[in-house]
């Protein structure tokens, strides 16, 4: 071949290489699905939220928001999926306090706080005390002096060590004296069946996961731990209100891996701004409970990093030491 096709040649590869790269920077975000993950199974706050919030992200947009479950170990398996994927937009996670901050001090996460970015907070929920509606304990006060007479008899479940809800029940205990046998699982979701069925004693769930079942008269609510009383149950007492000095909840947002691009950054963060404000998220949230309090990504990684200082200091009176 002639020195000059050679040149030409090389000429015309470079030139389709241009092409190509400026075709791919041009193209709009996004080009295919999103999946947005929820590191826990089907059925609690995580996965309601997520679902109605990629319902409503249809309108807004031009391809589909796809929920994926990938529960385990605390969550802390999906959050370590999402924040090794490609930095492109493409798979995002709806992340609570719990797994992404709180559960690394009681867990060797392959990923740090600075493994993700946090474009967009949503919310939080506040935390109860629930048994069975045929439960030998009618109030708060019969279970926490049951337990305290009868250390380690009931069986306590919650979302996991690393969970806003354990932590409700350690502090709860040493509120009052109380002492129940914890029973950790991989998510709120599996809770609810194992104290429908009779296999806990009580549970600590939030008002999001046991709404539904409080209607339906299967659950009886007997203590929120929060600020004020819960909206949809303005019937059930605060910790506060009885001398219990314990406040605790859950607060979810949308991450992302880190390293996402300015343009992308902003094109999901919009996005979401929109279906989250949408009347078909908010009547589902409202509905059951959950403070929709939509703030910047900055504002929301704060929160974040506070939950992790102080869950630090519970953890650290506790005694609990990563495993």
């Amino acid at each position: 071949m002639r020195v000059r096709e050679i040149k030409l040649l090389v000429c015309t590869i470079l030139v389709v290489i241009a092409a190509v790269v400026n075709s791919s920077e041009g193209a709009p975000y996004p080009e295919k699905s999103i999946t947005l993950v929820v590191p826990y199974a089907p059925g609690g706050v995580s996965d309601t939220g997520a679902r109605a919030a990629a319902e409503a992200a249809k309108s807004y947009f031009p391809k589909a928001v796809v929920v994926e479950n990938r529960p385990g170990a605390s969550g802390t398996v999906g959050v370590d999926y999402v924040a090794n994927a490609k930095p492109d937009g493409y798979t995002l996670l709806w992340g609570s306090n719990t797994e992404l901050a709180s559960t690394l001090h009681v867990a060797k996460t392959p990923y740090t706080m600075e493994s993700y970015d946090v474009v967009l907070y949503v919310g939080a929920v506040s935390n109860l005390v629930v048994v069975r509606t045929d439960s030998p304990f009618k109030t708060w006060k019969e279970l926490f002096d049951y337990a305290k007479a009868n250390p380690g008899k009931l069986k306590a479940g919650n979302p996991g060590e690393g969970s806003g809800l354990f932590l409700t029940c350690q502090l709860a205990e040493r509120a009052t004296g109380a002492k129940f046998t914890s029973v950790p699982f991989q998510g709120s979701g599996p809770v609810i069946p194992a104290v429908l069925g009779g296999h806990l004693d009580v549970g600590f769930l939030n008002v999001v996961e046991t709404m539904p079942h409080k209607a339906s008269g299967q659950m009886r609510v007997l203590l929120a731990f929060a600020d004020q009383r819960p909206k949809v149950m303005p019937d059930i007492a605060t910790a506060r209100e009885v001398g219990i000095n314990v406040v605790g909840g859950s607060s979810h947002a949308v991450v992302a891996p880190k390293g996402l691009n300015s343009e992308v950054r902003n094109s999901i963060e919009a996005g979401f701004r929109k279906a989250l404000a949408d009347r078909k998220f908010l009547d589902v949230l409202e509905k059951i409970g959950y403070d929709v309090q939509v703030k910047s990504g900055q504002e929301g990684f704060q929160i974040f990093k506070d939950w992790y200082k102080a869950s630090g200091e519970i953890y650290e009176q506790l005694g609990i030491k990563p495993k």
